[in-house]
């Protein structure tokens, strides 16, 4: 009766040695399961943030390009050469001529002339053909329309002439924090080369402080007198 008694208890020691056993490999499997799904779910919410970011990414470039051209596709409508005619420049595309001049005039090291040169070309074989340089800034635009816009941009004849009190303003702002063209073009809401070539041509060759001598009084009306016959024109 013992001997049965230790054999049975002996047998269900092994049967709770295989259940746990089994338990133990079920909880294993269990775990190992939990973490192949979270890897899964952080794998696909990852590409689904991916896709996203792309799409989202994509749109940004759509919109972008179709401000940009829009002018552009909408001219070309009816245009046979794929240029644009006729059609007013944007003010982006004013600031992509602008750059374009800058960005030649220190390439070819044109200097302090560099926006005369450039707007005068027929009087410099040297840059004769600096219009197709940068009117491949604007490839839409035929090289022609790039020019006259440049001379409307950058052409002394602005809005309104320069004034005396402009040009004494350009001479002191010079002597007292030099060529900061940028600045003294907020100020004085121009175009900072149309500043710089003014400088260019104010050509004080005395820079003293102080009050101006008659003869500098006699070069700045000269140069307001110029101005004005240019806007004859």
């Amino acid at each position: 009766m013992i001997s049965k008694k230790i054999k049975n208890k002996e047998e269900h020691q092994d049967d709770f040695i295989e259940i746990s056993a089994v338990d133990s490999k079920a909880v294993m499997e269990g775990e190992e399961n939990q973490v192949i799904h979270e890897k899964k779910h952080r794998t696909k919410k990852r590409k689904l943030e991916l896709n996203e970011d792309e799409k989202k990414s994509q749109e940004a470039g759509k919109k972008h390009k179709k401000i940009k051209v829009s002018d552009k596709i909408e001219a070309n409508k009816n245009g046979e050469d794929n240029l644009v005619h006729g059609k007013r420049f944007s003010k982006e595309e004013d600031k992509i001529l602008e750059k374009a001049i800058s960005n030649n005039i220190e390439l070819h090291g044109l200097g302090k002339d560099g926006l005369n040169m450039i707007l005068n070309c027929q009087s410099h074989p040297e840059v004769r053909n600096c219009w197709k340089e940068m009117g491949a800034a604007l490839p839409w635009r035929p090289t022609s329309s790039v020019y006259y816009q440049a001379h409307i941009l950058f052409e002394r004849d602005e809005k309104h002439k320069w004034s005396a009190e402009e040009y004494e303003m350009i001479r002191k702002y010079v002597e007292e924090h030099g060529t900061k063209w940028k600045t003294l073009a907020k100020v004085l809401g121009r175009h900072r080369l149309h500043v710089k070539d003014t400088w260019r041509r104010i050509k004080l060759t005395n820079r003293k402080r102080g009050p101006w001598s008659q003869e500098e009084y006699q070069t700045l009306f000269d140069l307001v007198n110029m101005d004005s016959v240019y806007e004859g024109h």
